[in-house]
């Protein structure tokens, strides 16, 4: 774990794992609190003793929506997907932008399959539900938006008169987020050229107590070493210019 982030205080885990204890007595408290102050806060904590910490951001995209839709095949609700980890751009990314076209006329450009965070590629997305929701009925939704991200990135490469190395490999195996009050899930996927494969959810901590915040954010902090170690330099290939 050394190699991916520093442990977080314990008063700062503490005030989280008070805050989630709190909320749910009673109804359960509702999904925007347990955003505000549980998923939100571990988040950031995560992210500011991450080795990472500043080659990455976290933002909300939870009024974000697909564009252009023409990238997803199904009616989604308007609020999708809660929070995404994001490359910072470095100078590659930065100058590849400036030749990225927009997808589609009445859109502006983006990295991503949503106008938000235009400048910023997502590397993992974070679904959140409220204690008395099921973890699973994030699924169908997070599925959706990923297919459509992943539909995006397969288009980056084509301003460019060939494929990049990176499309005649398999894909890396995403990792992607579910939140569900005190408890989180990861879930991997696999991306074939003709469908997209949720492998089964493991749960990897809780807010419940500190011992089991603190399991949350190692695996975080593993999740944004992924975000730099692995899916930068396949997203890096996917807008390389031809010599």
């Amino acid at each position: 774990r050394a190699g991916y982030g520093a442990k977080p205080t314990i008063s700062k885990i503490s005030s989280i794992v008070c805050a989630a204890q709190e909320l749910n007595s009673g109804a359960g408290g509702a999904e925007d609190e347990w955003n505000t102050e549980v998923q939100y806060p571990l988040l950031k904590v995560a992210l500011e003793t991450s080795q990472h910490s500043k080659a990455l951001s976290v933002h909300s995209v939870k009024t974000a929506r697909i564009d252009p839709p023409a990238l997803c095949n199904h009616n989604l609700p308007g609020l999708i997907i809660d929070y995404a980890v994001c490359l910072q751009p470095d100078s590659i990314i930065l100058s590849a932008y400036r030749s990225l076209r927009p997808l589609a006329s009445n859109t502006v450009k983006s990295w991503n399959h949503v106008t938000r965070l235009q400048h910023l590629p997502i590397a993992i997305n974070i679904e959140t539900k409220g204690p008395m929701k099921s973890w699973t009925d994030g699924k169908p939704q997070i599925g959706i938006w990923t297919d459509a991200w992943l539909r995006r990135c397969e288009l980056l490469w084509e301003d460019g008169q060939t494929a990049p190395a990176a499309m005649h490999k398999d894909w890396p195996a995403i990792p992607v987020l579910i939140s569900q009050g005190h408890d989180w899930h990861l879930l991997v996927v696999t991306k074939t050229s003709e469908k997209l494969v949720f492998r089964e959810q493991k749960m990897i901590g809780s807010t419940r107590n500190c011992f089991d915040a603190l399991k949350i954010v190692a695996v975080l902090h593993w999740l944004m070493n992924w975000a730099e170690t692995v899916w930068r330099p396949w997203f890096l290939s996917l807008i390389a210019e031809d010599d």
